[in-house]
Parts: structure tokens; sequence; C-alpha cells
């Protein structure tokens, strides 16, 4: 039987074209594993959360970066412990610090 260099046969004798090797291959097989996924919704270059990408040629699409929270608790002078991500030792309600810097992945 002849078949076409372009054309497969499949379990039930549907004649499909070979999948085409996208340029997104990687991330779709990254997907695979349920990473967070982005993409890139406009010209100045605004990336956007993104659950089941349509995967077309012309867009891009990347893993989303990962972030990492900086953050420290203080002691006001109303005895209130504040979670802080900026340096606020010079605030006017800065008592002392409650521990060192912290960091969190979001």
């Amino acid at each position: 039987m002849y078949i076409h260099s372009t054309l497969k046969i499949n379990h039930m004798n549907n004649v499909l074209p070979f999948a085409k090797r996208s340029r997104h291959n990687d991330l779709i097989e990254l997907k695979r594993n349920n990473p967070s996924l982005q993409i890139q919704w406009d010209l100045n270059g605004t990336w956007i959360d993104i659950d089941n990408p349509p995967w077309h040629e012309d867009v891009n699409y990347r893993v989303k970066p990962e972030q990492i929270l900086r953050y420290r608790k203080y002691l006001d002078i109303e005895g209130n412990e504040i979670l802080v991500g900026i340096d606020a030792s010079k605030r006017s309600d800065f008592v002392k610090w409650l521990g060192d810097w912290q960091e969190m992945k979001v």
C-alpha cells in the first residue's frame, strides 16, 4: 500500500496529516507537567497567565517566571506586628525588627 509521505494512517484507517513540529513543542511538553504558562498579550510585551494555550505559531508563550517575595516583620508603637516588603525602620511607628528578611516563592 502506498502512502503519500505527508500522510499517515491511524488505527481507524483515517488518513491524517503528520503533525508538524511546532516552535512551541518544548513548552507543550512542559505543559503536560502543569507549569504555569503565560502568553504575550500585546505588542508592549505584557505577559498574562493562560491555562489552556491555543498554541498559535505567531504568538509567544513562556513558562511563568518564578517570583520571590521578600518580607520582614516589625513591631510598631502600638504593639502590632507589621509585615512589610520595604525597609520600615525610618517609619514613625517603628520600634524594632522581629526577625530577619524572609523569602517566599509565589
